[in-house]
Parts: C-alpha cells; sequence; structure tokens
C-alpha cells in the first residue's frame, strides 16, 4: 500500500512537471522569436508583376511616435518600413508597414476601435467634421468605412478612409487610405496603402506575407 502511495505521489509530481513545462512550451510558442527588423516587408516581397516599387524609408519606431494608448498597454519596439511605386509625377502610390511588439497579456487589446485607438481617433474626427459643417461642398468631406475582415493572423480588420477638407493643412490626410490591422503572437501590426493608384488585393496580399514571418 505504501509503494502504490509512493507511486501515485511521484506519478502526480511527474504529470505537474509536464503539465508545467507543457505550459512553458506553448507560452513560449505565443512569442515570436524574431527581431521587427526581420518581421519588415522586403522588396522581395512584392508580387513580379507589380514593378517599380522602391525602398523610402527602414528605421526603428521610437516612443515618440507612439500614442498614449500603445504606450499604456506596454509597447516593448517596434520597426517601420515604406515603399514607393512612381508611375508619373502626379501618379505616386505608398506602402507602409508599423510593426510594434507587446507583452502578450495585453496583445489582444491592441486590435480595438476603442476612441483613443487609430480608428476611433479618425471617427471621432469625421464626426467633428459633420458636427461643425466642414464637409459641405466647398470645404470637401471625410468619410471612414469599414471592409470585410481580411482574415489575417489571429484576428484582423480592415477600414477605408477618405478624406478631401481643403480647409484644413493635413496634407497627410488627403485622398483616399486602406488600412489592415492584424495581431499574430505577441506582435502587432497596421499596413497602410495610399496615393494615385491603389490596388487593395495587394495590399491584403502583403499583409498576409507580413503575418507569414511571425513565428
Amino acid at each position: 500500500m505504501k509503494k502504490i502511495l509512493i507511486f501515485c505521489i511521484l506519478a502526480i509530481i511527474f504529470i505537474s512537471g509536464c503539465t508545467s513545462n507543457q505550459q512553458r512550451q506553448e507560452s513560449a510558442q505565443k512569442i515570436t522569436t524574431k527581431e521587427s527588423s526581420e518581421l519588415a516587408l522586403q522588396l522581395s516581397d512584392f508580387p513580379i508583376i507589380t514593378t517599380n516599387w522602391t525602398l523610402k524609408e527602414r528605421t526603428e519606431r521610437v516612443k515618440s511616435e507612439l500614442n498614449n494608448e500603445s504606450l499604456g498597454l506596454g509597447w516593448k519596439k517596434g520597426y517601420r518600413v515604406t515603399y514607393y511605386r512612381i508611375g508619373s509625377l502626379i501618379d505616386t502610390t505608398a506602402i507602409q508597414q508599423l510593426i510594434s511588439f507587446y507583452p502578450l497579456e495585453n496583445i489582444t487589446k491592441t486590435l480595438n476601435k476603442s476612441d483613443d485607438s487609430f480608428y476611433g481617433s479618425w471617427k471621432k474626427f469625421s464626426e467633428l467634421t459633420r458636427k461643425y459643417n466642414l464637409t459641405s461642398s466647398d470645404n470637401g468631406y471625410i468619410q471612414i468605412d469599414d471592409l470585410s475582415d481580411p482574415g489575417i493572423g489571429d484576428e484582423s480588420f480592415a477600414y477605408r478612409i477618405v478624406c478631401n477638407i481643403s480647409s484644413l493643412p493635413i496634407e497627410d490626410c488627403k485622398g483616399t487610405h486602406y488600412y489592415i490591422e492584424f495581431r499574430k503572437l505577441n506582435v502587432y501590426e497596421m499596413l497602410v496603402m495610399s496615393g494615385g493608384t491603389l490596388d487593395y488585393e495587394l495590399l491584403k496580399e502583403m499583409a498576409k506575407k507580413a503575418e507569414e514571418k511571425i513565428v
């Protein structure tokens, strides 16, 4: 009886140890082993049929470019890369990839549409322009619309912002912009396409390639 009892105790300890090890392995699998720079899109990631893309910027992200919500969620580090395609002097298209690392316990909070999020800020801005009649035919308009879920990573959503307000000196605002936000493991990313010749299907393809790099 003693031997059986001792065996049971040892078995419980062994199983507990295995469970603990398994939990650590599962936890470890939820965090990417790559550096932020390794997750950046490369020119070779663009489809062969889409030519003339040029690297414009490739750099680490810094805290000063983050909003309070991102910092409050424990933003750790990130990377930014921007590519341009110039069709003519008046036809320039850009794709920008923003990469951020967060603590695993907060990663699910990064993808949201709260008032403090990037999406929420634009939504409020759109409502304010209507409230103060900045969207009249003379002044232009701003519109934000949700797109169907692109199904990228652990969670994602997409939207389009159309902004044309001549009375506001915000050059980055003007025009049409497509956004895809997604998270995978402990990484959050935003991809943006803007400019003259827009191809949302290409943006989705690039977002999927970005997601595949997160392992």
